[in-house]
């Protein structure tokens, strides 16, 4: 495992984002943000208010990059959107997760048999979105009656390899997965690595799960 094999399989890309790339390394965030979801007209002048105060707080957000460690467990992932599905389906994926407690899914990658160890290069960027596309209940950075302003993390390069670990890998769980649940177990041996990271891996894995016994 070296950093260019781990950045291709981390760095997720697709024709949004490489607009959202391109938009950024030439200087036309704003011009971008405004593009994406375009302001309402000024006659409208409460939702285009509405829609100025959310563009500010994306602007704030930031459009940065910043370094950070993170550790990269193979794992299945069984997830149920309530479809009645007749047997469990799990499929590789590969769970990084951050020392500050975030962490994220690749759904469709593998990582097999090994633990990773490694610092990334990680964009931070704050969009314009209309507020009826999240929840009531979801948490965002700024919302109001028709936008809110929510944040991307994504990993952009693996600057370095910090420690690779070698783990015997695991056939997927035969469990069930029950309905509205994202279930995750590790497809690695956790017992087989030291005792520290092994409890880090066990944490990500845990908190991963919807809904998380971590928050029970």
């Amino acid at each position: 495992m070296n950093a260019a094999t781990l950045e291709k399989l981390l760095r997720r890309t697709n024709p949004t984002i490489t607009e959202e790339r391109a938009a950024l390394a030439s200087g036309r965030w704003e011009a971008y943000l405004r593009k994406r979801v375009p302001p309402p007209s000024r006659l409208n002048w409460g939702e285009h208010r509405a829609w100025r105060a959310a563009y500010e707080q994306a602007l704030q957000l930031g459009q940065r990059t910043h370094e950070r460690e993170v550790l990269i467990v193979p794992v299945w992932y069984g997830p149920n959107l309530g479809h009645d599905v007749p047997e469990p389906v799990w499929e590789p994926a590969v769970a990084v997760g951050y020392k500050e407690d975030s962490r994220q899914i690749y759904e469709g990658t593998r990582l097999d048999g090994m633990l990773v160890l490694a610092r990334v290069e990680e964009a931070v960027i704050g969009f314009v979105m209309p507020s009826h596309f999240y929840g009531a209940q979801m948490k965002l950075p700024y919302r109001n009656d028709h936008y809110a302003a929510v944040k991307s993390d994504r990993i952009e390069r693996v600057t370095e390899i910090l420690r690779v670990v070698e783990a015997p890998p695991l056939t997927a769980p035969a469990r069930d997965v029950p309905a509205f649940t994202d279930d995750v177990e590790s497809a690695v041996a956790l017992d087989s690595v030291d005792a520290g990271l092994a409890a880090r891996a066990r944490r990500l894995v845990e908190r991963l799960r919807v809904p998380s016994a971590a928050a029970g």
